[in-house]
């Protein structure tokens, strides 16, 4: 199942994401894409993609993700 959520906080292991604006997800650093590094830019955590310069996960963006179980 495919959900989407805003990212509402970021840490180096995990994103915290709002689901359906009422509903908390955590998604975990093993369960992201390779693709993706932590990084801080102008005092700002985001999720940097080393294949696409623009693809940025940052706080208030809004994520789409699978669930598993």
């Amino acid at each position: 199942m495919l959900l989407e959520g805003k990212v509402v906080k970021l840490s180096q292991d995990s994103i915290h994401v709002v689901v359906l604006g009422f509903s908390s997800a955590i998604v975990t650093e093993k369960d992201f894409r390779e693709e993706f590094v932590y990084k801080t830019k102008h005092e700002q955590d985001v999720y940097a993609s080393k294949s696409h310069k623009r693809h940025v996960i940052k706080v208030g963006t809004l994520i789409r993700f699978s669930v598993k179980r």
